[in-house]
């Protein structure tokens, strides 16, 4: 095979093994266990993105989910079981359950839900568990449910509805479990079909009873007669078959007429919940949005127009306008964006006009406008760009008018070729000059003669289209989007500085001995993820993670640790996954693990636990965990050898008499600690079992 194709079919191996990777990440928000992902309990606002596309279930009940959307699943075709109870949800978009053949057990309850629409559960046929129980529910269409003929559980009970389709459970023939009690019921002729049905069934729907007519207010439909189900006038009133209404979806204090969404001026702070999905324009200036996060607009496909101007906005996810290939306006000036993160307009093919004026931006992606062959009009005025790499604007073919004004340009050897490029496309309208050097301030980009565009230090401005200096990276260390990648390294220690945008710190395989020391981590708000896998920690001092409070998943696995004390991990109140497999572990102190809340997976196997009495609550703790991953064996004493330590009776976690008299010492000295500060001794081991 040639050398060129064997090349080609590497390079499509990899792109395709990236694929499949990115296809299979777990969230940051969830934790994921074979084809399991579990993202309950986490304060969730919107279903995360990235789900791996082959789980088979998805635990998201108990968080504030108040909207869904018809994409947010639409990739998963091997789910199998959904949880999305316990949340706030109202409303279920048509095409939610789109290509879900293995779909067989479905849990909404516990919801605000107010209808079940005639294609809310199309593209799922095989559902056999329906949960529906203690929502709001005011109609459920005729045929919603009706076609779901392998239904076994069906639970309605606890909600508003006042009559069910007629004959809704005929085709069930499977149905062991059903459950319809607690709703107003209204007796009538339309209701005579269930009475008949519950007769027949005598087992399943106890305890539905009437609401009214007042003299059949508390009888259990299933005891009523044909007879005695009426209709006012004598007539048998029948349904109209016409469906359930839907409710309009608009944001609160928001008005919501023919496709325009128009939300300006509303104090709002965040992009709103219940946008229609059929928008078509979105008006959200002079409010307070700080942000723009991720996928904020992938579900409203039909977008042609948003206008965010006049907010606070500091950043915008890469993926915020993710899908949105009918957009023709994009209007953003007036905020406070430093950095347009990479492939933020990706896929905008239709957008014709850009308005970034009025910015902070001082960096510009090369790639930045790739796909946006339809633009008509770009400002870039009044921000803080100092240079523009080659090819910036290489693919806007369709570009008429360019703003580059107040911007305080550095004109060296490397903005040459935008003098040119402005000299053979005269679009630049706004008067773009040069600030620096001094001796060609004022002078206009268009005018600017060859021989005086000179670097005296071209790394100034040579790589202004990565979007990342030098020295920021450290040495040693890859950077990828906010990822710093220092695993097998040869570091001793943590890098003395690293992107205060880092979120994910990857340090595994190193000769790292300490954490605390260099106070680098201070300086990472926004870090996510810490990875210190497989180096030498030995001790870990108090405060060692102070500044990094939004961190959520810490690798300690694989070093040299011998105790856990209560001050190890102070300041990380968001920290959700902690693994502490395969150290040295012989102690832990009570409480130690008390100062994490948002603690979900805790790993804590192949470590020699003393079991001792000293350990008892370790063992009770863990066992009142339900998402411990890694459970420790005990070390010693001999008869409690390779005996998980959530199998050990409370009995047998006993101390030697003689050593029982240490435990006040051992508490004295952990107070004495707390009044020393972080340099102190780090723990006190009673060394007899």
């Amino acid at each position: 095979m040639p050398p060129a194709s064997c090349w080609i079919l590497g390079l499509l191996a990899t792109l395709l093994a990236s694929a499949l990777a990115d296809a299979n990440t777990c969230p940051p928000e969830c934790t994921c266990s074979g084809l399991t992902v579990s993202c309950g309990h986490r304060g969730l606002t919107r279903v995360p993105r990235h789900l791996p596309h082959d789980a088979q279930r998805i635990d998201l009940e108990g968080n504030n989910l108040t909207v869904i959307h018809s994409a947010d699943f639409e990739h998963l075709a091997d789910l199998r079981i959904l949880r999305l109870n316990n949340n706030r949800l109202r409303h279920l978009p048509d095409g939610l359950f789109n290509n879900k053949p293995h779909l067989y057990r479905l849990d909404l309850s516990h919801n605000q839900l107010t209808v079940v629409g005639r294609r809310t559960f199309r593209g799922a046929p095989n559902i056999n568990n329906l949960q529906l129980d203690n929502n709001q529910l005011t109609c459920i269409d005729d045929v919603a449910i009706k076609n779901l003929n392998d239904l076994q559980v069906l639970t309605l009970n606890t909600n508003n509805l006042t009559t069910l389709p007629r004959e809704l459970f005929e085709r069930m023939t499977g149905l062991r479990s059903v459950r319809l009690a607690d709703n107003p019921f209204i007796c009538d002729c339309r209701f005579s079909w269930l009475g008949r049905w519950l007769r027949r069934h005598p087992t399943l729907a106890l305890f539905t009873k009437c609401h009214a007519p007042a003299t059949l207010r508390g009888k259990e439909v299933a005891e009523l007669h044909d007879s005695d189900f009426r209709c006012p006038g004598g007539g048998s009133r029948r349904e109209d078959g016409s469906g359930c209404p839907t409710p309009p979806l608009c944001p609160d204090t928001c008005r919501c007429s023919e496709g325009i969404v128009d939300c300006r001026d509303r104090g709002f702070t965040h992009v709103p919940l219940h946008i229609p999905e059929d928008t078509t324009e979105l008006r959200l200036e002079q409010n307070h949005i700080t942000e723009v996060p991720s996928r904020s607009f992938a579900p409203f496909r039909k977008l042609r127009r948003i206008d965010l101007s006049n907010n606070e906005i500091t950043s915008i996810a890469g993926d915020a306008f993710q899908g949105l290939k009918s957009l023709a306006s994009l209007v953003l000036y007036g905020n406070k964006i430093t950095e347009l993160a990479a492939g933020v307009f990706a896929g905008l093919t239709s957008l014709q006009l850009l308005l970034l004026n009025a910015n902070r931006i001082s960096c510009l992606r090369r790639d930045a406008f790739t796909d946006l062959r339809s633009l008509n009009l770009l400002s870039l005025y009044d921000n803080n760009i100092k240079t523009i790499q080659n090819g910036t604007f290489q693919t806007l073919s369709s570009i008429q008018t360019l703003h580059l004004g107040r911007n305080p340009f550095v004109c060296d050897c490397n903005i040459q070729w935008l003098s040119d490029y402005l000299e053979v496309h005269p679009i630049e309208t706004s008067g773009a000059r040069c600030e620096n050097p001094r001796w060609l301030q004022r002078r206009k980009l268009n005018a600017l003669r060859d021989e005086r565009l000179k670097c005296t230090d071209g790394t100034v401005s040579l790589y202004a289209g990565e979007c990342v200096t030098a020295e920021e990276c450290p040495r040693g260390c890859t950077c990828r989007g906010t990822t710093v990648d220092c695993t097998a390294g040869g570091l001793i220690h943590l890098p003395d500085t690293l992107p205060p945008y880092t979120t994910d710190l990857l340090l595994s395989d190193n000769e790292i001995r300490e954490v605390g020391g260099s106070g680098v981590l201070r300086q990472l708000s926004r870090l996510r993820r810490l990875v210190l896998s497989n180096n030498h920690l030995r001790h870990i001092t108090r405060g060692s993670f102070q500044g990094i409070q939004s961190l959520h998943e810490l690798d300690l696995s694989d070093n040299d640790l011998s105790e856990v004390n209560s001050h190890m991990f102070d300041g990380l109140p968001e920290l959700r996954a902690l693994s502490l497999a395969d150290n040295k572990v012989t102690c832990i102190s009570p409480g130690a693990f008390s100062q994490l809340p948002a603690l979900a997976e805790i790993n804590l196997e192949g470590n020699p636990l003393r079991c001792n009495c000293h350990m008892g609550w370790l063992a009770e703790w863990l066992r009142s965990q339900r998402s411990t991953t890694g459970v420790p064996k005990c070390q010693s004493p001999p008869h409690l050898r390779d005996i998980l330590i959530t199998e050990v009776p409370s009995s047998q976690f006993a101390c030697e008499a003689h050593c029982l008299g240490l435990l006040q010492p051992l508490h004295a000295f952990e107070k004495i600690q707390d009044k020393m500060g972080p340099h102190s001794a780090s723990w006190v081991t009673l060394t007899s079992s």
